[in-house]
């Protein structure tokens, strides 16, 4: 599967304008946003790509004097997870990210040995393998995408924990362009 990576020059905008951009930008297909300090990543499945949803966007934007331009190539499908891995030398879904690091500090507070536990989206499985740690009997996360489900699968069992894991097992489909 092919992406459209669009890189949007942002050194000005505030936290708001960027936000108000990853709401809109989410709401016409595009999946994952990489906020760096003078500009924005977004991505979205060049199959799901419309130009004029996006050029609606832009004018609606304008409506709020936020200001879009954009650049835009086309990325190859790839081991995202080894990519992950090259710039910062560590374990994509070893609990680094803010949210992650949230979750797994709430789990905490919650005796998970003997739970049966669903984790829905379950992205890399990292809290999945928490829970397999914290001794939980099931655990089944569950994700959309096919490439986080191998690499929940890899994660699991990079972690000892294969054995431990209910399942992981891909779900949803489109009609249209919505999922369900």
């Amino acid at each position: 599967m092919a992406y459209l990576e669009f890189v949007i020059p942002a050194r000005s905008w505030s936290s708001s304008e960027k936000e108000i951009l990853f709401a809109k930008m989410a709401q016409i297909g595009f999946e994952g946003f990489i906020e760096g300090d003078d500009d924005i990543q977004a991505y979205i499945d060049e199959a799901h790509y419309v130009v004029e949803e996006l050029n609606q966007l832009i004018d609606e934007l304008a409506g709020f004097n936020i200001k879009v331009q954009y650049r835009f190539h086309r990325t190859e499908d790839q081991n995202w997870n080894e990519e992950w891995e090259k710039k910062f030398d560590l374990s994509f879904g070893t609990g680094h990210h803010h949210t992650t690091k949230l979750m797994i500090r709430e789990m905490g507070n919650h005796l998970l040995k003997g739970k049966r536990i669903l984790d829905m989206g379950c992205g890399t499985g990292v809290l999945g393998i928490y829970a397999c740690k914290q001794v939980a009997v099931r655990v089944l996360g569950v994700d959309n995408d096919q490439w986080a489900y191998e690499n929940a699968l890899e994660n699991a069992s990079r972690n000892g924990r294969q054995q431990w894991m209910y399942g992981l097992v891909m779900c949803g489909f489109y009609i249209g362009r919505n999922l369900i």
